[in-house]
């Protein structure tokens, strides 16, 4: 995202406080976004070359589908990758740009809730990590989740 569109975002973000037009959608959105920092270990505005929301980065990288250049290498890999999939799937749910396709905050609980029972000790399978240098290549500077036809992720977005 550029020095422009960032700023008319922020316009934007503005125009919403003011008018009183911030609601239950909209505080989805920003938990969608609060989500993918914390799943992906990045800032909501990714600066380096160019200024970059983190959505912007985001979704080439699911379009490729490596997971371990997606979550953060802090975890170390240490969490079953259904479960990523799944986290990640409910965290673009909750920032697609429509609001009437974004879930409600029951919902995204109830999928989070599933998120956690997939990494239960009994059966989680260790997501094994590429090399040292992969990471710091990466971290140096859109479908495919869960196919559960009730899941708010299956495709994601709506």
């Amino acid at each position: 995202m550029d020095l422009l569109r960032y700023t008319n975002y922020i316009v934007h973000l503005f125009r919403y406080y003011k008018l009183g037009t911030l609601n239950e959608k909209s505080d989805i959105y920003s938990f969608g976004i609060v989500l993918l920092e914390l799943l992906t270990g990045r800032p909501a505005i990714l600066k380096g070359n160019r200024v970059m929301h983190i959505l912007e980065w985001i979704r080439p990288e699911l379009e490729r589908g490596d997971l371990s250049k997606i979550i953060d290498p802090r975890l170390q890999g240490k969490f079953d990758a259904s479960s990523g999939w799944k986290a990640l799937g409910i965290a673009m749910s909750c920032s697609t740009s429509t609001s009437i396709q974004r879930p409600t905050m029951s919902i995204v609980i109830a999928e989070l809730k599933q998120c956690l029972k997939l990494e239960s000790p009994s059966d989680t399978k260790t997501f094994v990590a590429p090399p040292r240098q992969v990471y710091d290549e990466v971290y140096s500077s859109s479908e495919a989740f869960s196919y559960d036809s009730e899941s708010i992720t299956s495709p994601f977005p709506r």
